[in-house]
């Protein structure tokens, strides 16, 4: 967090705090929000749903060929019918049959050609053939009757009796074979997401959880060896969750500030520094990205025959997420309790959301089982049921015995561990940001429940597995009540557990917004010449930010009241620095990428999202700024560059070279006097941050 004020004036304080890194991937035409960030449930729903909508649909189609051959075979019988029309001198009734049947077969050629069953389709229609003509046969009895004629016809019905009855036999074999394929590469899929799963972080990076060393001020100077400003930088030395392991080391934040103004200049891009001016580039050696390997898993079902769209890496990236509120005070005393008031203005909106977020996921965590638990009952019921009959359709109970595999297990076990992960990061949030060890002790516990819960889950999952080319009805019966009896207890356990910890965390929530309710104070923020209250929004979508389409333009967000602006502002410009790696192909040369924002008011602070395309193993650097629009920065004087510097870049922290601009010296008076005005901007920044 960097806190910065006027000395002239320090009733008014303005923060910015660096709350973390986003990943994100964006569907096509959609922008920016935190909800597309790039986690599990976002990715397997852009890339792997496709494909299993895919394989349900044909799930479906060979139900309908099931059922629709179910209504055949029950006609089949009648195909006599038609024969005895024939001796009864009912010819009429004869044709009506066989056109009846004929008209059925027609419907199974549809049906076998949606499935791309072509044989049962050739089949299908070459039954139907046959009834057409032996409809042409029945017609011509009318006119011309004979015991041979009608022995013919009793031959004709026997062969279009024979061919259905093996229609039938290859339909009942195709769509159990090709009901069991699917279901086996669904449950490859789930395997595959899980495993995916285990090798992706979560989208979102929070800053606490990474342990930062200062790199303590250094002045920058110019060639005569004259003070001209400060630099100095927090690296991300460890983090305290090992998934970010491969963060550490990789991320800086390097600040520097101007007693006077300068014009920076990085390849393309060149941009004036104010007096006072405090930037702080983020720089972001390497990232280990979730597209990087849901692009590696796509690939190898691709090349496996499965057909899956794949990534596009131009629509993926990373967002600097910043909070930026101000407040007023009597005056400013003691820096590190002005940091700890911000802290809990900008955690009070984010506690009462995260808070909220872990009830809701508690509750979806037991409705979700629930839910399984109801289709379980209902699957077993009609195996029951089916399993009663005077013939048995193995084909309806290994359907059954899928739904459940599919619904009750595989289902309830993606929500559980998509809503263990939600509570856990909640928690840890709640935990981080106001240091009650309660959410990391209620984390604990549901952990423990919830995988509990899928271990039983799996367990019984591999049961059911085992039933699937069963075809004794007594063991299906035994089975399928120990599966009801484990089931229900998992439930029963479950929703226990989550009722007592959903409890708890509500009254520790209802403590917690007691103590913070008195310490918020809103304000409002003008980006360019709008004017943004900041009302809770959270519910919503974050919205864009428009900026120029020139790299190397500015984007300013100024801080204001309903009277008008205040001094405080903060802005970054609109590129980003892009350099690749010595084992890239193209090692060592840069690019300047352009740089998007959205924002979303958050109740006491605007919340801004500065959004990077992705750089795959590059390094990005980016430079934010903080300042003040006050008499001693805004002057004529305060405008005019009087160096041209080349900021750091890599494991540099101060400016690789500084050069006048004016071939004059400035009065060191000026210098003194300016360093007085904004020298606490750097001063707070450093102390507070050193704390944390």
């Amino acid at each position: 967090m960097f806190l910065w004020w006027y000395t002239g004036q320090n009733d008014t304080v303005y923060a910015v705090h660096y709350k973390g890194l986003v990943e994100y991937y964006l569907p096509e035409g959609r922008l920016f929000t935190h909800r597309r960030a790039a986690d599990l449930a976002n990715l397997a729903t852009e890339f792997f749903q496709e494909r299993q909508e895919l394989l349900q649909q044909q799930f479906r189609t060979f139900e309908a060929l099931r059922i629709y051959l179910r209504n055949v075979t029950e006609v089949v019988p009648q195909l006599g019918g038609i024969f005895g029309g024939v001796l009864l001198d009912n010819v009429d009734r004869s044709v009506l049959l066989a056109d009846n049947i004929k008209e059925k077969m027609v419907v199974i050629a549809e049906r076998a050609e949606e499935a791309g069953e072509v044989e049962i389709e050739e089949k299908a229609l070459d039954v139907a053939v046959q009834l057409e003509d032996l409809k042409s046969e029945l017609g011509e009895l009318k006119t011309e009757s004979s015991p041979m004629r009608i022995t013919e016809i009793a031959g004709d019905v026997r062969q279009v009796y024979n061919d259905t009855k093996d229609l039938a036999e290859a339909v009942v074999s195709t769509v159990q074979a090709n009901i069991k394929e699917r279901a086996l590469e669904l449950r490859r899929l789930y395997l595959i997401v899980q495993e995916l799963k285990e090798r992706l972080h979560p989208p979102i990076f929070p800053f606490f959880n990474g342990v930062w060393e200062l790199i303590l001020p250094q002045a920058i100077t110019d060639s005569n060896g004259e003070e001209i400003g400060l630099s100095f930088a927090f690296h991300l030395k460890e983090v305290r969750n090992p998934v970010w392991k491969f963060a550490e080391g990789r991320i800086m934040v390097k600040c520097r500030f101007y007693y006077v103004p300068v014009q920076e200049s990085s390849d393309e891009l060149v941009y004036k520094v104010g007096r006072g001016e405090m930037k702080m580039d983020l720089q972001i050696n390497g990232w280990n990205w979730n597209i990087d390997e849901v692009t590696k898993t796509v690939n190898e079902l691709r090349s496996a025959g499965i057909n899956i769209t794949a990534p596009n890496i131009e629509r993926a990236g990373l967002a600097l997420w910043v909070d930026l509120t101000s407040a007023k005070f009597d005056r400013v005393r003691n820096v590190r309790n002005v940091g700890e008031t911000f802290e809990e203005i900008g955690n009070t909106t984010s506690l009462k959301k995260a808070a909220e977020e872990v009830l809701e996921s508690t509750r979806d965590l037991t409705e979700a089982v629930k839910e399984g638990y109801e289709t379980l009952t209902q699957a077993i019921a009609e195996v029951e049921r089916e399993i009663a009959a005077d013939s048995t359709d193995w084909a309806e109970v290994q359907e059954e015995i899928l739904k459940v595999m599919d619904k009750s297990i595989d289902n309830v076990v993606d929500s559980l561990l998509d809503m263990k992960r939600l509570i856990a990061e909640g928690l840890t949030c709640l935990e981080a940001t106001s240091g009650a060890e309660t959410y990391r002790e209620l984390g604990n516990d549901l952990t423990v429940a919830a995988d509990h819960a899928i271990e039983k889950l799996r367990s019984i999952n591999e049961t059911l597995a085992n039933l699937l080319d069963v075809q004794d009805g007594s063991m299906l019966k035994e089975t399928h009540t120990a599966v009801y009896r484990d089931y229900k207890a998992t439930f029963e356990e479950l929703r226990e557990s989550a009722l007592a910890i959903a409890n708890r965390l509500r009254n520790e929530l209802e403590n917690l917004a007691a103590r913070l309710a008195e310490r918020a104070r809103a304000t409002t923020i003008r980006i360019e010449d709008k004017v943004i209250g900041l009302t809770d929004r959270l519910e919503e979508d974050e919205r864009p930010v428009a900026i120029g389409a020139k790299l190397g333009e500015d984007l300013k967000l100024g801080f204001a009241t309903d009277d008008g602006l205040l001094a405080g502002w903060f802005k970054f410009v609109n590129a980003s620095k892009v350099t690749y790696p010595d084992t890239s192909a193209r090692a060592g040369s840069t690019d300047n990428h352009p740089v998007r924002a959205a924002y979303i008011e958050a109740g006491n602070h605007l919340r801004l999202y500065m959004i990077y395309p992705y750089f795959d193993n590059a390094m990005l650097e980016h430079d934010p700024s903080i300042g003040l629009d006050v008499e001693e920065t805004t002057s004529p004087e305060a405008q005019e560059p009087k160096y041209t510097i080349t900021p750091p870049s890599g494991d540099e922290i101060l400016p690789s070279s500084v050069e006048m601009a004016v071939q004059q010296a400035l009065p060191t008076t000026t210098i003194i006097a300016t360093a007085a005005a904004v020298a606490l901007v750097a001063v707070a920044a450093v102390f507070y941050s050193k704390r944390r």
